[in-house]
């Protein structure tokens, strides 16, 4: 608000100064409550926008890490990059709670049980291999409808049968091999997380600090 300064009275009332100070009237805007008004409702319209940001950088990381599976990987991968899902979060904020109890944030992940070991190989197990945690054997799926369940769920429909390089689970109907049983295995690492990671990053900071630039621009709404 303005305050003015000089006049011929000794008045003051609210904002507004008036000072005998020979015939001089000046005009000083400071605008400190309202910049204060602003400054304390300006968390409020960032929220808002980084609420609608937070859900496009989510879906930008989840897309980012389907291309890494699909270029680090070369086949079988609709279940793998199907299993990542994103998560909307509120995280608490320290103090006051000016923002209302929290700030939006996000997460993108996966339940798949070769999410981690995928990225970083099997050379931190024991052995450096992956071998059955109660099975004998690990069952390696060979075909599509094998690798959207798990061998046990075919009941008595396999059965066990030995061939040259071993043994493996066919399906009694038809003779087709779905899975291979092997000992142990040893995964290499491929990266796709740091890989996703390294792609998305700049994306991300800039599509988030491109919201919270239209907040500032906009303003708070009444």
């Amino acid at each position: 608000m303005p305050r003015f300064e000089g006049g011929t009275s000794g008045l003051r009332g609210g904002r507004a100064h008036y000072r005998t100070r020979r015939s001089r009237v000046t005009a000083e805007i400071d605008g400190i409550e309202e910049i204060q008004a602003y400054l304390l409702s300006l968390p409020y319209a960032v929220m808002n926008q980084m609420g609608t940001k937070m859900v496009e950088a989510l879906v930008l990381v989840q897309r980012t890490l389907g291309q890494s599976i699909l270029r680090k990987f070369t086949q079988h991968t609709g279940l793998f990059r199907k299993s990542w899902d994103m998560q909307m979060i509120t995280k608490p904020v320290a103090g006051k709670g000016q923002l209302g109890g929290g700030i939006v944030a996000g997460k993108v992940g996966s339940n798949h049980p070769a999410a981690w070991i995928q990225n970083v190989g099997s050379g931190y197990l024991p052995g450096g291999v992956v071998r059955p945690r109660q099975a004998g054997s690990l069952a390696i799926p060979q075909t599509k409808t094998a690798r959207g369940s798990r061998a046990r769920d075919w009941g008595d429909r396999l059965e066990l049968q030995q061939g040259r390089r071993g043994a493996y689970l066919a399906e009694k109907a038809s003779g087709t091999v779905q899975y291979i049983l092997k000992r142990s295995v040893r995964l290499k690492p491929t990266g796709y997380l740091d890989e996703s990671v390294n792609t998305a990053e700049p994306l991300v900071v800039n599509l988030l600090g491109y919201g919270v630039g239209i907040a500032v621009m906009e303003g708070p709404r009444p």
